[in-house]
């Protein structure tokens, strides 16, 4: 059985931050199905492990994806785990398909350790997206991350992109503002995902994903050519590029970056 890595970027391929995860892909046992709306791919991407997906451009690729990711899978039915993930700010330190137990779950990651009562306004950014009182009605609980997700079978796939691309579909007509994939993902977890499938990993226990958007600088550690959180070594790193000391420690691993971004 075959592990998958399912991405998605319609944006400009030729940058470092494309380059470092495709170059960290060959640490994951898996294919890369990179799915894109660029006819041209450079020459630096292309590796036997990356299989690219042409598909139409959209206005809006970040909600387009959920249905891309879910009409292949329907469509050619590959059997196997499914990591779907962000590419131009993540890049994997080691395998996430290792040491999984069970075959029906999805993983879901927390975003960066924020919370309703810490930061209200982080929350409401996406939320408030949906609909008037999203807040009230989800209640009190960690951000998950959009941009990580793990199905242990292709069937828990399928149950979760369709139940995301319905909550987009739902929320689209009805929008004042810029609907977000990270709001209705947020609802699609909570509401229309089978509770008994679904295993979510916070940041206290970072074993798979490590999402760094927001943590504290103090919360984690660089040695040994990796990232450590306590007595945990994610084996994926996302949004690194927001935390200078982890943002050095990767532009170093896969030197393309030429210069902290946000410097």
């Amino acid at each position: 059985m075959v592990n998958y890595v399912i991405t998605h970027y319609t944006g400009n391929l030729d940058q470092p931050g494309i380059r470092a995860f495709v170059q960290s892909t060959a640490l994951v046992k898996a294919e890369v199905l990179f799915f894109t709306s660029n006819t041209e791919v450079p020459d630096s991407l292309k590796a036997p492990n990356i299989h690219w997906i042409l598909v139409p451009r959209k206005v809006e690729p970040n909600l387009q994806r959920h249905y891309d990711f879910l009409n292949f899978l329907e469509a050619e039915k590959p059997m196997g785990k499914f990591f779907i993930c962000d590419c131009r700010d993540l890049v994997f330190l080691g395998d996430p398909f290792q040491n999984l137990s069970g075959h029906e779950h999805l993983h879901v990651f927390q975003e960066c350790g924020l919370f309703r009562n810490r930061d209200e306004y982080y929350n409401m950014r996406w939320l408030e997206m949906m609909y008037p009182g999203a807040l009230d009605v989800l209640g009190d609980f960690p951000i998950l991350c959009g941009g990580t997700i793990l199905a242990e079978c292709r069937e828990i796939a399928e149950a979760y992109l369709r139940a995301h691309t319905a909550s987009i579909t739902r929320h689209l007509p009805n929008r004042t503002v810029e609907l977000s994939d990270q709001a209705t993902f947020q609802e699609v977890a909570r509401f229309y995902t089978d509770p008994t499938t679904l295993i979510t990993h916070t940041n206290e226990e970072p074993s798979l994903v490590y999402t760094m958007g927001n943590v504290p600088d103090d919360e984690y550690a660089i040695r040994d050519g990796r990232i450590w959180v306590g007595p945990y070594c994610p084996a994926v790193i996302h949004q690194f590029d927001r935390r200078y000391r982890a943002f050095k420690f990767i532009s170093e691993t896969y030197p393309h970056w030429p210069q902290f971004p946000n410097a």
